[in-house]
């Protein structure tokens, strides 16, 4: 192979290259892309102290600078903690709870001594997203759970 054939060769290999990065830099910039902040909600790893009420709405309005719409506002448990009072507070704001996400158990534990999970009782997430109007849950499974009989929960 002569070094004109491998030039002619390279160039080739090289504008296929480059056609493709446009391609894939067209495609990136005509995707409509979700974005979901989860900065509010508190992570129980490393943190010193636990969010205050001010600390969320303070969160809240730095997110909402950088154009995020869809967020994360809440963890609930069963005692009431700073999450059901950001919630309150958003709905006195009149929030639109529209792009607001919360997360929720899939169940409240397991039928005892089956491994199945309890499908009869609503997990306390849910039961708060009804109460607070917040109608889009993640929710939380896991499925490295060894006490769990995955063949019988489908």
């Amino acid at each position: 192979m002569s070094v004109v054939d491998i030039d002619s060769e390279v160039s080739t290999i090289v504008q296929h290259i480059e056609t493709v990065r446009v391609q894939k830099r067209e495609r990136l910039r005509n995707l409509d892309f979700f974005c979901l902040d989860n900065s509010i909600r508190e992570s129980t790893v490393g943190q010193l102290r636990s969010h205050t009420l001010q600390n969320k709405i303070d969160i809240l309005h730095q997110v909402r600078k950088c154009g995020i719409k869809d967020i994360v506002v809440a963890t609930f448990a069963h005692l009431t903690r700073v999450d059901d009072d950001f919630v309150e507070y958003l709905r006195k704001e009149k929030e639109d709870f529209s792009h607001f996400y919360s997360f929720s158990e899939v169940s409240e534990g397991f039928v005892k001594g089956t491994g199945i999970y309890n499908t009869e009782k609503v997990p306390v997430g849910l039961q708060k997203n009804k109460k607070y109007g917040l109608i889009n849950t993640i929710f939380e499974v896991d499925l490295a759970d060894s006490s769990c009989n995955w063949d019988k929960f489908t």
